[in-house]
């Protein structure tokens, strides 16, 4: 058989080949998609396996009873792919300071919120007085510093006085803005403190402060990202739940303190007047006692919230509602009638 018969007898399937092609250009597209999938879906299971910065900065903001705004806490660098991971940031807040006898400075209290402040002793007995001396020190270092850089400019201010109201006006104002690009542009560290401004009243000051911190965060059991540890600068690294712990405790004692002090305002109210005071709140409480049964205005407990109150004629409750701020809990702190309820069960803090 020729050639030309075996085309003739063997014809070309054209319906074949067009659904092979098809199944060929299918299982391509396929195989495309599937790659650009792996090159797309790769970064995205990464980062959910690695913390985000936005993630460790709201976990930051909440450590140890900090309520601190977003724009407080600034992440610099996330280490490390699984927990643990340390997390280094630089925390902006303000230490009050008040002046002591030979004009030195001491450091009082640290702003831990919106208009929060907690005492540096109460926090230093906490953080352990041998670690905390010499970042005490750092910090009075640099208020010295903030000072002296201000006396400095009074000075030269004064120097140039004359000076300035015998040059011209674009002259003044060119120096002005010169001035206030030094001003701005100066900083001062100590330690893990970069000092940002300094505010002074006679006898108290303020300073707005950067701390370079580093905390270490691990998954709890539902999964949740939570600092378990944390260190200022180089130092030692404290456990943040037994910081918390030791915290509360302190904050226990000091809250006692003021039901107690509210106790013997009000037992001296009733022994002048013949009745507790009539209220349902600790703001109308303190507007009735003080200043002549109390010279404190015990308004707030010691984790921030206002102090409870109810009172007739012949009886009286006060309360904290204690760390976790609910009502009804083992860790509230009640009195009633001038002497401390009997608790059914106490917390750890005991």
């Amino acid at each position: 058989m020729n050639d030309d018969a075996q085309l003739t007898a063997r014809p070309i399937n054209m319906s074949a080949m067009r659904l092979q092609d098809k199944s060929y250009c299918s299982h391509r597209r396929a195989f495309v998609m599937l790659i650009v999938t792996a090159f797309i879906c790769a970064p995205v299971c990464a980062a959910e396996k690695t913390l985000r910065k936005d993630v460790a900065r709201k976990t930051i903001m909440r450590v140890a009873g900090l309520q601190l705004k977003k724009s407080a806490v600034k992440v610099k660098q996330v280490s490390g792919a699984s927990a643990p991971v340390e997390v280094s940031a630089a925390i902006k807040t303000a230490f009050h300071f008040k002046r002591r006898a030979d004009g030195s400075w001491q450091v009082v209290e640290v702003r831990v919120g919106d208009r929060q402040w907690e005492e540096i002793d109460q926090l230093a007995r906490a953080w352990h007085f041998e670690r905390t001396t010499p970042l005490i020190a750092q910090l009075e270092q640099l208020t010295a510093q903030f000072e002296a850089q201000q006396r400095a400019r009074a000075t030269e201010r004064k120097r140039h006085k004359q000076e300035d109201k015998e040059s011209s006006k674009d002259q003044r104002k060119h120096k002005q803005a010169a001035d206030t690009a030094a001003t701005n542009a100066q900083d001062f560290r100590a330690g893990p403190f970069v000092g940002k401004s300094f505010a002074s009243l006679l006898t108290s000051a303020t300073v707005e402060t950067e701390i370079d911190m580093t905390f270490r965060l691990n998954r709890d059991a539902g999964g949740a990202w939570q600092a378990t540890e944390a260190r200022i600068g180089d130092d030692a690294w404290q456990d943040t739940a037994a910081l918390v712990h030791v915290l509360d405790a302190e904050k226990v004692a000091r809250a006692r303190a003021d039901l107690d002090a509210l106790a013997a305002a009000l037992e001296a109210f009733r022994r002048e007047r013949g009745f507790y005071v009539v209220a349902d709140s600790s703001a109308a409480l303190v507007d009735q006692l003080n200043p002549r049964y109390t010279p404190d205005v015990i308004r707030i407990d010691p984790w921030h919230r206002p102090y409870e109150y109810t009172g007739t004629r012949d009886t009286y409750a006060l309360r904290s509602l204690g760390p976790d701020g609910k009502a009804g809990t083992d860790d509230d702190i009640t009195l009633t009638g001038g002497m401390p309820l009997k608790p059914s069960g106490r917390s750890g803090l005991e």
